[in-house]
């Protein structure tokens, strides 16, 4: 994202990250048989904003320089690390990946849910700096 080049990333905090169970069990499966993946990380951005708050992207890519990189131990795998750059981790400070299973394409996947969510429901930036983030 262009943003994340002009904030202060040592003015952010590190996200804290919480792994369900079901997502830790899928990941280790992916790195097992997928060798695509052997020099990537699962990036989560901010992809949009909407009056119900942000919406976010997952996928695999490789690390940025300016990207914060949460270790997640897997049981038979090689670690995996989730990338979130500056920006998204100023609105993200502490997060859950999980993984959500369905019976269509478009109900399976990773997501994500955070206790920050409500607070950045409409037009939030106007009247609270705080909730901008720092630049450099």
């Amino acid at each position: 994202m262009v943003l994340d080049m002009v904030l202060d990333k040592d003015k952010i905090a590190i996200p804290t990250l919480t792994v369900s169970k079901l997502a830790r069990e899928q990941l280790n499966l992916m790195v097992i048989h997928d060798a695509t993946l052997h020099d990537k990380v699962i990036r989560i951005e901010i992809a949009g904003k909407g009056c119900d708050g942000f919406t976010f992207e997952i996928g695999f890519t490789k690390p940025r320089p300016d990207d914060f990189l949460l270790e997640i131990p897997l049981e038979e795998a090689r670690p995996i690390f989730v990338a979130i750059g500056p920006f998204t981790a100023f609105y993200l400070p502490e997060f859950t990946l999980d993984y959500k299973q369905g019976h269509l394409p478009e109900e399976e996947g990773f997501t994500i849910h955070s206790p920050a969510f409500k607070q950045h429901q409409g037009k939030f930036w106007l009247n609270a700096t705080e909730l901008v983030p720092p630049k450099k």
